[in-house]
């Protein structure tokens, strides 16, 4: 679809049909109650992160190269919190590995050091939707879906991958 391009909608109470002049989309109202997605998201994260937006993503970048070399098409980057620094790696064993420091706030709550992995698309896809200078990350285990948020109410979520 092109800028500018008009775009008819038409719609009964249950379907929708929306047409330009190559492209029509048609879908339709499922019934039922949608899930209680609260249940989902916790009340609190045990570690938390704020880190400038564009210095993530752009250290994402460079870390998901590495990943992107190989056969790892999960995009795997290692996210290590400890002493107010967020460190990327990522890695491939034929061609090296990638490491990048962040200065960031860091909640730890008590313990020395959290470790997390994920595919940084998803991430990256994330803050890019929140549209905000900084972003907030919040996490409960390495194993848990975590919540990436930015200054708006809008938060994201994701769910990690092992490492």
């Amino acid at each position: 679809i092109d800028k500018g391009e008009e775009i008819k909608v038409y719609f009964d109470a249950t379907k929708a049909l929306f047409k330009t002049d190559n492209i029509a989309i048609s879908t339709r109202l499922l019934k039922g109650a949608f899930p209680d997605v609260s249940r989902f998201i916790p009340p609190l994260f045990k570690y938390k992160f704020v880190v400038n937006a564009d210095d993530f993503i752009n250290a994402t970048e460079r870390a998901k190269i590495m990943s992107e070399i190989g056969k790892d098409h999960n995009c795997l980057v290692k996210l290590i919190l400890k002493d107010n620094c967020a460190s990327l790696h990522s890695s491939d064993h034929n061609y090296g590995n990638s490491q990048e420091d962040l200065k960031a706030s860091v909640d730890l709550n008590g313990d020395e050091i959290f470790e997390i992995g994920f595919n940084a698309n998803y991430v990256l896809d994330a803050i890019k939707a929140l549209n905000s200078e900084s972003v907030e990350f919040g996490f409960n285990s390495a194993t848990k879906l975590f919540k990436v948020g930015g200054d708006e109410d809008t938060i994201q979520i994701v769910t990690p991958i092992r490492i």
